[in-house]
């Protein structure tokens, strides 16, 4: 059986969501008798003989990616997860196309997997412009010297049309075990730590002043949230809960306990950003069957999430009151909570479980098609 290279730009154990994305991929290949390697830039050697580290260093040198590589016979594809800053802060590096470009020489089959937006023209702002093409010339690029053309948006394929892509999208990194349901009336908000700046604050401040619910502050607390969350009070809080890094084992654990997900994406004034099916985060809640309030941008594709049938759009998404009131809302109407939820639940089984997302990449990439 043929080897296919997986390059992510980082990998478990270091605390990261492509890398986690990757390790939950790598090993459900695995359970399918998909033969797969890992690449990822570390400093750290993995006893793992399946993982294959190139020093940070070395990232930028084709001799480091073809030591870790088996000859071009014994190889199916190389299929590089994509995703903006851990390769560079400034969109698609032109190394990329380097190591590409020699590696296609070789005869290696390479693909190009886009999970985040590396291709967004920024043409109202002039100081981004240069980059913004720089940037699509590279994806149109890599785009047409892949051996199989993936990304986990439609918003990505049509930045890059006319070429046809496959959508595979994030799936959640934590599993549902059993299915519980909760006996408490009461309100139990969740939301993950990170997504909380001085804006989403204000939100938790009003869905705390208009409802009795408490609200789940989940994962890592980021250190630069500090002043932030001082300044709303929200360590003293009693009816906010601020988990700290938590384990899957323990996210599970507060995940069953929710009764409604906050989904606190971004978009900015010119309706750029938005929920999208390329965040873990999102495809967790929806993997538990919670209604999930959110935002609506660019990046949404309406096809798949459906508002007040999946998911719960905010009307306004820069306004801290209609957030709260839509949580608050959502959770009072027990007939369309409970559509949402069912809804939201069959549609992460049908298209964004691991054995979906499995049994999509084993088809395009076994074997790999040209």
């Amino acid at each position: 059986m043929k080897t296919t290279y997986l390059l992510t730009p980082n990998f478990p154990p270091d605390i990261c969501g492509i890398g986690d994305y990757s390790d939950y991929l790598h090993r459900n290949l695995e359970e399918n008798n998909f033969d797969n390697q890992i690449i990822t830039f570390s400093d750290n050697k993995s006893s793992d003989n399946k993982i294959n580290c190139i020093k940070i260093a070395d990232k930028k040198s084709i001799k480091a990616w073809l030591n870790c590589l088996k000859p071009v016979q014994e190889v199916n594809a190389i299929i590089i997860q994509y995703e903006p800053y851990s390769f560079s802060k400034i969109g698609i590096p032109l190394y990329l196309i380097y190591i590409f470009g020699i590696l296609k020489f070789k005869g290696y089959k390479v693909s190009i997997m886009f999970h985040e937006v590396a291709t967004r023209l920024y043409i109202a702002n002039p100081k981004k412009i240069a980059v913004s093409f720089l940037q699509l010339s590279i994806a149109y690029f890599l785009t047409a010297i892949s051996s199989v053309r993936t990304t986990s948006t439609r918003f990505n394929a049509k930045q890059l049309i006319p070429f046809k892509f496959n959508l595979l999208p994030i799936s959640s990194n934590f599993t549902r075990k059993t299915v519980q349901t909760s006996n408490s009336n009461q309100l139990v908000i969740g939301c993950f730590a990170n997504r909380v700046d001085g804006f989403f604050a204000e939100v938790i401040d009003k869905i705390l002043e208009k409802s009795t619910g408490v609200v789940y502050l989940i994962g890592k607390q980021n250190k630069a949230n500090n002043p932030v969350w001082e300044k709303h009070n929200f360590y003293q809080n009693k009816r906010l809960f601020l988990t700290g890094t938590l384990s899957a084992q323990e996210i599970q654990q507060v995940f069953d306990q929710l009764t409604i997900f906050a989904h606190m994406e971004k978009i900015d004034l010119k309706g750029r950003g938005g929920a999208s099916l390329k965040n873990g985060t999102l495809a967790a809640a929806l993997n538990w069957g919670l209604p999930v309030v959110t935002s609506k941008g660019d990046m949404t594709d309406e096809t798949f999430l459906q508002h007040q049938h999946n998911i719960f759009f905010v009307n306004n998404p820069f306004s801290a009151d209609d957030w709260a009131d839509s949580i608050i809302k959502l959770s009072a109407n027990v007939t369309l909570s409970n559509t949402i939820s069912q809804n939201a639940a069959r549609f992460y089984k049908e298209v964004l479980s691991w054995e979906t997302i499995t049994k999509k990449y084993i088809s395009l990439y076994n074997p790999v098609k040209m």
